[in-house]
């Protein structure tokens, strides 16, 4: 029946999203409001925005942090819980206490790589494994007790893009569990995480968009190989893509 369905929102963006709304739909929660982008972007397209439109289901934008708007359908639905997918604000404590619980998926080894490019910068360290984390939400970035981890390796040959098509598998196998866990009216794990780890800013990955000849490595190539992004190299007054 429709009163017993947990009630959620999902705060996310992209095709991951776009596989979790349509997880949170099998699994019969019920979506009562979808905060995503409504505009193209490099990585993003307006997936959810759409299907928010076909199903009827309240859109808020992300374009600012619109946490009133959030409150008020938390409020008006009685929502039970919030899942952030690569969410772009960081939701505050008056928002994560409004709800039984909050969780994040972090498509990164936390706290080992806050924050932007995860996987580029694994490639660029020479990391053999990648990471993907499902979290409790803290109203700090990328902190928050572990709840579970999925792990892949890294092969020789991975791109940005072929080793980020891969995690989106691990990223939804976090989903269906966390769902399941919820469904089964079992205790979500809780795993303290550790101190430290380092924090990947927008610009960390700046020095390696346009390189001298002298400076390109295979690393380098994959790991900005995201198209139409790729690294570049510098010949005179030019400047060309980098591909495999």
């Amino acid at each position: 029946m429709e009163n017993d369905q947990k009630r959620i929102i999902l705060l996310s963006r992209g095709k991951l999203g776009l596989s979790c709304y349509n997880l949170l739909k099998r699994y019969h929660f019920k979506v009562c409001a979808i905060v995503a982008n409504s505009e193209c972007t490099p990585y993003s397209l307006p997936y959810l925005c759409d299907a928010a439109f076909m199903d009827n289901v309240h859109f808020i934008p992300n374009n600012t942090r619109n946490e009133n708007k959030i409150l008020k359908v938390v409020k008006d639905n009685n929502v039970d819980y919030l899942l952030s997918v690569q969410h772009i604000w960081v939701l505050s404590k008056n928002v994560l206490d409004s709800v039984q619980g909050a969780y994040n998926i972090h498509n990164a080894k936390l706290p080992n790589y806050k924050g932007y490019y995860s996987i580029s910068h694994a490639i660029l360290n020479g990391d053999k494994v990648y990471t993907s984390t499902l979290h409790h939400m803290a109203p700090k970035v990328d902190s928050g007790d572990i709840i579970f981890e999925r792990k892949i390796p890294i092969s020789p040959s991975d791109t940005a893009l072929s080793l980020y098509n891969r995690t989106m598998v691990s990223c939804s196998n976090l989903v269906k569990l966390l769902l399941s866990y919820i469904d089964n009216h079992k205790n979500i794990p809780r795993r303290k995480m550790c101190v430290g780890g380092k924090f990947y800013d927008k610009a960390s990955l700046d020095p390696f968009r346009v390189v001298k000849p002298e400076q390109v490595t295979n690393k380098i190539v994959r790991a900005l190989y995201y198209p139409p992004q790729t690294a570049r190299v510098k010949i005179g007054g030019n400047t060309y893509g980098l591909s495999l």
